[in-house]
């Protein structure tokens, strides 16, 4: 480390960055992409194809050697000139206009002083030529790469200098030969530490010799190696001068937490809020806001912009990391929030459009933006508000399809029934009309605008559909009320698609539908699924037919009639009469199949649990059945048009109960109500498991067919 510490002029136009070789192996973390950088690289693939030919034909012609240096160094004399400059330029001129800048100047320096130990591992390309010719004479055959290396490092009669000459000699040619490994890598590191007593900072940098460079190539090598340097250390000062750009002059001058609103006075005003201290800037639009950060940015410009080429293309690099987040900021922070949010402001709000573009039209002079946008004014303010009103009115039904389903509004459906709603599907549909007006209105003057608000009512309609699921699922699959609610919901947005004329979104209204119905059909199946597991308690009827005392078949049927009032109580009120009655209904046919499902697979019943059971069905089901399907203000007057299989059930009771011939007049050879409601196989069955065989029953069996 030098004694006296470089200014950060001196530091930038001399020891920011590392050897283009280090930078190479480092290339996994650092990416070069500066045209000067590409220029140099070619520069050192000339120097690494000298270097392989002199191993080949000795390359002892010194004036050749002069002539190749010079060469380069005419090559890169201009790129020394411009980090020079440069480095000047940003201590004296753009770093003060960089406002507030922070702690990382301090540490940076620090890394500068780090760079110079990094710069004295200069590489002298004569003794890497020497060493090379002398491990050639010690060891002509050998090919290896690893081989050679260890050869040079074991052999005691070579020069320290052509020691390490010749172990970078090994590993360009290794490169240049595709023979590289990393067994090289770490022979090389090894050969290193072992023989130069190299510290662990400096070997992990790479294989790179440190020599004294002699005369009469010390100015031409050293200015090569400079060169390399710079062109890197020009690539991390321009990526650094963007960072501090946008950290600094960008953010503080537009603000993040800027707000926008609008006065009577002051139109598209700006209020700028820094910390807790709120200031309103009176009269100041976002134009006005801008236009500092232009100003910024020409002055920048103009002191980066030199009279060589080479100072375009540092532009164009700066400009390339700065450019495209100016653009977000400005569109995302000024423009989209200064846009009125009604229809009428938006004239007023082009003529400030206007005045933007010639703010652009400068940066496009200046070469910060490679080309301004193509569009008018008024375009350019439809389009800004059309997708302002879109993640508006999207974000709205997000959050309202987020919140929860318990709170709920009576509604009518258009059938002319009652039914409830969750307050948010309400605030939804309502969002969805105000959108289709908006579309209306704009139909005429912005298309683009009317065009966004009919594809946002389908994009809002697609949102609920795909997030209910996602964040009331557990909800509405527990719960039987809300899945009645959900379903209320779904029917409620179809239908208010239809009298509303939303004709944009016609084609989601069955996919509405069949959401709701989905939803609703899942918690059917769940409570049939509750109510077989009911009736099947305790081995259910087939336990009881053979074991009176028994009491399973009583205590499925009591589970199952207090199931059915629970949901006569949540339901009765919630769906509409019809969907109630249906609904019902069809657990109830669900509760007598299992029943009779149940009777079927018995083979023996006795006389006692058949009597027992019979009684229980009349008592504890049947005649609980009318109140299910009955309410203050409805009622159904014959439970058999709603519970169709309940006739099946009340012939099966009569059964139970019935001696042969009654059965028998019952059947009525195939045309009686007990042929209705059970198959001629099905009643055989049960006159086998209720009668022993006897004549009688033999002449009973015979007659049902």
């Amino acid at each position: 480390m030098m004694a006296r510490r470089r200014t950060f002029s001196e530091q930038t136009g001399n020891a920011i960055g590392f050897t283009l070789a280090w930078m190479r192996d480092r290339s996994k973390s650092v990416e070069l992409t500066s045209p000067l950088v590409s220029e140099i690289q070619e520069i050192e693939s000339d120097v690494y194809e000298h270097v392989r030919k002199s191993s080949v034909s000795g390359f002892s012609d010194v004036a050749q050697r002069t002539e190749l240096y010079r060469n380069l160094s005419e090559r890169l004399s201009r790129n020394l000139s411009l980090g020079n400059e440069l480095g000047a330029k940003v201590e004296t001129q753009i770093i003060p206009k960089l406002s507030r800048l922070p702690a990382e100047v301090s540490s940076k320096r620090e890394k500068f002083d780090h760079v110079e130990q990094v710069l004295r591992l200069v590489k002298d390309i004569r003794g890497v030529v020497e060493g090379f010719e002398k491990l050639k004479v010690l060891n002509d055959d050998e090919k290896d790469p690893v081989a050679l290396v260890e050869t040079l490092c074991n052999c005691e009669d070579i020069s320290e200098t052509h020691m390490r000459s010749g172990i970078l000699c090994c590993e360009i040619l290794a490169k240049e030969a595709s023979w590289w490994r990393e067994e090289i890598r770490l022979t090389l590191i090894r050969a290193w530490k072992r023989n130069f007593c190299v510290t662990e900072e400096v070997s992990e940098l790479g294989p790179f010799v440190c020599v004294k460079v002699g005369r009469p190539f010390e100015s031409e090598v050293r200015d090569f190696i400079t060169a390399l340097n710079k062109a890197v250390l020009l690539d991390d000062c321009i990526n650094w001068l963007a960072s501090q750009t946008c950290t600094h002059l960008l953010n503080e001058t537009m603000n993040l937490r800027r707000k926008v609103t609008e006065r009577s006075d002051t139109m598209f005003s700006v209020r700028c809020i820094t910390g807790d201290q709120e200031e309103e800037e009176n009269g100041c639009n976002f134009v006005a806001a801008l236009s500092p950060v232009v100003e910024a940015l020409e002055f920048l410009f103009s002191n980066l912009l030199c009279e060589e080429t080479a100072g375009v293309e540092i532009m164009q690099l700066f400009s390339s990391q700065v450019a495209p987040e100016f653009r977000r900021k400005v569109k995302d922070e000024l423009l989209c929030a200064a846009v009125p949010s009604d229809l009428a402001s938006l004239v007023q709000f082009t003529k400030l459009m206007e005045d933007f573009s010639e703010l652009e039209d400068r940066l496009v002079k200046i070469g910060f933006y490679k080309d301004t946008i193509s569009e008018n004014a008024a375009t350019r303010v439809e389009e800004l508000y059309a997708s302002k009103k879109r993640d508006e009115i999207l974000g709205a039904g997000r959050e309202l399809t987020k919140q929860r389903l318990r709170n709920t509004v009576t509604v009518m459906n258009a059938a002319g029934e009652n039914m409830q709603v969750s307050e948010n599907i309400v605030k939804i549909v309502d969002l969805l009309e105000s959108t289709a007006q908006l579309a209306v209105d704009a139909a005429g003057k912005q298309p683009l605008v009317s065009a966004t608000a009919a594809q946002t009512i389908r994009d809002v309609i697609e949102v609920y559909v795909t997030l209910t699921p996602v964040f009331h699922s557990e909800e509405f699959s527990s719960l039987p009320f809300l899945a009645a609610v959900v379903r209320n919901d779904a029917w409620f947005m179809s239908e208010s698609l239809i009298s509303a004329e939303l004709f944009e979104a016609a084609d989601l209204v069955e996919k509405l539908r069949n959401f709701g119905c989905d939803v609703f059909e899942a918690q059917l199946k769940s409570q049939c699924g509750s109510m077989r597991d009911n009736l099947r308690y305790d081995g259910g009827f087939c336990s009881f037919a053979e074991d009176p005392k028994r009491k399973g078949a009583e205590l499925g049927l009591k589970r199952t009639i207090t199931q059915m009032k629970g949901m006569h109580a949540v339901w009765s009120n919630c769906l509409p009469w019809k969907t109630y009655v249906a609904a019902l209904g069809f657990l109830l046919d669900t509760a007598v199949e299992e029943i009779l499902r149940q009777a079927l697979t018995c083979e023996d019943i006795a006389s006692e649990a058949a009597n027992n059971y019979s009684s229980l069905l009349r008592s504890t089901f049947i005649a609980r059945l009318p109140a299910l399907f009955s309410t203050a203000e409805r009622t159904v007057d014959n439970v058999h048009d709603v519970v169709t299989r309940l006739h099946a059930l009340e012939e099966f009771v009569f059964v139970l109960d019935a001696h042969l011939p009654e059965i028998k007049t019952r059947w009525d050879a195939g045309r009686g109500p007990l042929a209705r409601a059970f198959a001629a196989q099905e009643v055989k069955f049960l006159v086998r498991a209720l009668f022993q065989n006897t004549d009688s029953r033999a002449k009973i069996l015979a007659a049902i067919s």
